[in-house]
């Protein structure tokens, strides 16, 4: 079995789950969630209950060693004494060394690149299909964007903001990156794009998202409903992204053949971070 280690928002979760099921698949195994991290209070929550994957949530006695409850065993399972094998991230762009790992592997990390799975997309879009059924209110807006000329446009603040470790890590996307965002495409599709803006911050996008074309804020979901907002932006036409792999997810499982996908070319902050992986090719970085 494929274990793999759930934390994080929600669109790094779908990473994780994504670069374990690839790895289940090449070996002809399942996967394993370990959920045991959001026993904080601190953590986003799984939020991957609202998919159709196949993996499942394992039980403690499934599961290594945590060093807190067993500090012996714990050793012993970090040091290869006892299965499954660690793995963890090196790094934050693709480590091909990946194509080596073999079933019964716990992944620790964040496995922030299509390069993880780029093999069985079909299988990701399908396992990433939402199964819970949207609102009145969610139907009706899928429904508009679907039938103009829709672009989902996220503005990440939340705990980029408030959290001074993350800021200092992801920083913020300006409204000029924005602005100029909006411009490219307009030129490339040669209309004027209806704006949909995604934000944890709704209010503050109300006050200051402002743009020289159609714009609304959509704010009909709150935190415990993202995958609303995701599925909506993936229904959009064309989809600005912000440096958060939840709108990174939103504009991939945008099946618009035609898609243009706009994303951040400075996708951290921090000068010792960089994934020269984050993005596909196709996708446009300003």
């Amino acid at each position: 079995m494929i274990i793999v280690r759930i934390n994080g928002g929600l669109g790094n979760q779908m990473f994780q789950y994504a670069a374990a099921k690839a790895l289940a698949v090449r070996c002809g195994s399942k996967v394993g969630l370990d959920l045991r991290v959001f026993d904080g209070p601190s953590q986003f929550g799984n939020a991957l209950n609202h998919f159709d994957i196949t993996g499942m949530a394992l039980p403690e006695k499934d599961l290594p060693p945590l060093r807190k409850k067993n500090k012996l065993r714990y050793l012993m399972w970090r040091s290869g004494l006892v299965g499954p094998k660690f793995v963890e991230e090196e790094g934050d762009g693709f480590d091909p060394k990946f194509s080596g790992f073999t079933k019964n592997t716990y992944l620790k990390g964040y496995w922030q690149s299509e390069k993880y799975f780029e093999g069985i997309s079909d299988v990701i879009r399908q396992e990433f299909s939402i199964t819970t059924k949207p609102s009145i209110e969610n139907v009706q807006l899928m429904k508009e964007v679907q039938s103009c000329n829709s672009v989902s446009l996220h503005i990440r603040r939340g705990d980029y903001v408030s959290d001074p470790l993350a800021n200092a890590t992801h920083g913020l996307c300006s409204m000029e990156y924005y602005t100029e965002s909006l411009e490219r495409l307009a030129e490339k599709t040669g209309t004027r794009p209806q704006i949909y803006v995604f934000s944890d911050d709704a209010e503050w996008a109300k006050e200051n998202a402002v743009f020289k074309y159609p714009t609304r804020v959509v704010s009909l979901n709150d935190g415990a409903h993202q995958y609303e907002d995701m599925r909506l932006m993936s229904l959009c036409k064309n989809n600005i992204i912000a440096n958060s792999s939840f709108s990174w997810w939103g504009a991939w499982l945008n099946e618009n053949s035609e898609k243009i996908v706009i994303a951040p070319k400075q996708w951290f902050q921090a000068a010792q971070k960089h994934n020269r992986d984050i993005c596909p090719a196709s996708w446009i970085r300003i």
